[in-house]
């Protein structure tokens, strides 16, 4: 592990990134790193992922496989700036997207990470956007993306049951400027929120939520945690904090900022989300416009993010869910069935 940067040699912009070339190198810093657990329930850990990012800010999403977990983990650590070189380099793809970049990273056994200590990379991590935004111009829910709020309500611990296993889930509310959201909260991240309520002072607490998942449902925007990737702080010294706070409590009465107390509906189905999120159509309509069809004949129809499903009369594809879920229509049959 070296503390400085080979001498003379060229850095590039992550921002550039692509398949374009084999050989790249970049001088970056995790803002953010996890492991995510085996699927299976074995005790070794799946992947190790991470969000870089370089003095200019470009941001990019990196992944170590399992059997190279060993190699790198205790190599690398949030905060810290590293020379990075002979990684692979493929689309980004997916569901659960950290960074807008059209391209990720992989490393492979072959890559090398170098700390440098003389090149401090000064910037936030974060990428606010607005509540409003994600309000009222339905960005794409690929991306995981930054808030911050003040926190107005909270709910309690609830437990259910899925696939026979049991969780929990708990939700908090925050405000920005008139805007108010949901977040709910899974798993280990339920205990880490309500300690961080209980701990701290909660009254008037700014909210910062990092790589939060947007969920549309039911005509309603709201947020989640995806996986161990989200990370949710309280009070926590950014750039807008002590103004978002000032400007809350010019907006509020003292009587309006007590904290709401959020009923705490419990899980939605994967059916619910698959229908209300994706489509319109119902089976019989959809069956009704295909009745009319030749064979040799297909229709499309446009959904989001610039995909379209096409239908005939062997096989139609209805959607595509939140998590690669598709429904197709056999004869009379509507199947769904999950992307792996």
């Amino acid at each position: 592990m070296a503390n400085t940067p080979a001498i003379g040699y060229k850095f590039d912009d992550i921002s550039e990134i692509n398949t374009s070339k084999d050989a790249w190198a970049v001088v970056a810093t995790p803002i953010r790193l996890w492991v995510v657990p085996s699927f299976s329930g074995k005790k070794l850990p799946y992947s190790m992922e991470l969000v870089l990012m370089d003095a200019k800010g470009g941001k990019i999403h990196a992944s170590v496989r399992q059997s190279l977990i060993y190699k790198f983990q205790p190599l690398m650590n949030e905060g810290r700036v590293y020379q990075i070189s002979s990684f692979g380099v493929e689309e980004s793809r997916g569901d659960f997207r950290t960074t807008g970049h059209g391209y990720k990273i992989n490393f492979q056994f072959s890559t090398s990470v170098r700390l440098v200590k003389d090149l401090p990379i000064n910037r936030s991590p974060y990428s606010f956007m607005p509540l409003s935004d994600v309000a009222l111009n339905n960005p794409d829910s690929y991306y995981l993306i930054d808030v911050m709020g003040i926190l107005t309500g909270y709910s309690e611990e609830l437990e259910f049951e899925k696939d026979g296993k049991k969780n929990k889930k708990m939700t908090i509310e925050i405000e920005q400027d008139g805007v108010r959201m949901e977040c709910a909260f899974f798993g280990n991240y339920v205990a880490e929120v309500l300690g961080q309520i209980a701990a701290g002072d909660k009254n008037n607490a700014v909210i910062v939520i990092q790589l939060a998942k947007i969920k549309p449902f039911r005509g309603k925007i709201s947020l989640q945690n995806a996986y161990g990737s989200t990370r949710i702080l309280f009070n926590p010294d950014v750039e807008g904090a002590n103004s978002l706070r000032q400007r809350f409590l010019e907006a509020h009465e003292p009587a309006a900022q007590v904290l709401n107390h959020l009923p705490n509906s419990g899980k939605i189905s994967v059916s619910d989300d698959f229908l209300k999120r994706h489509w319109g159509k119902t089976v019989e309509q959809i069956k009704n416009m295909r009745a009319n069809l030749k064979p040799s004949q297909s229709f499309s129809i446009p959904l989001e993010h610039n995909r379209t499903i096409e239908h005939n009369k062997q096989n139609a594809l209805l959607a595509t869910g939140s998590w690669g879920m598709r429904a197709w229509i056999l004869e009379s049959e509507v199947c769904l069935r999950p992307p792996w």
